[in-house]
């Protein structure tokens, strides 16, 4: 695979990881300016850009149960990527992870 030289990122969708439990879709132009307060999840678009890259979070690191983010149980994290490299070509590189998450027994 060659290096990657160029690639501008058009739509970013997330489903249960960190704290966009609910499908969060945001698309993205030349310039896009992305703000909040604390603990609304700007770092979260970051997070999920780098892991459905590179497979790690945007500070490192691939433990995913810092991303998994699902009260239902429904075992699924999604993190859906559209961009386009310096050619034109649109890329949609999809990341789902499904988790087995463990059985807590009392005796």
């Amino acid at each position: 695979m060659d290096k990657v030289a160029y690639f501008k990122i058009t739509r970013l969708k997330i489903s249960r990881f960190k704290s966009h439990v609910e499908e969060t879709e945001y698309h993205f132009g030349d310039l896009t300016m992305i703000s909040g307060g604390n603990h609304t999840g700007k770092t979260t678009i970051a997070g999920a850009i780098a892991w459905v890259m590179i497979g790690q979070g945007f500070f490192g690191g691939h433990l995913l149960d810092r991303f998994y983010n699902d009260k239902e149980r429904k075992k699924r994290v999604a993190v859906e990527l559209e961009y386009v490299d310096a050619s034109g070509i649109r890329h949609v590189p999809v990341s789902y992870t499904h988790l087995t998450l463990p059985t807590i027994c009392s005796v």
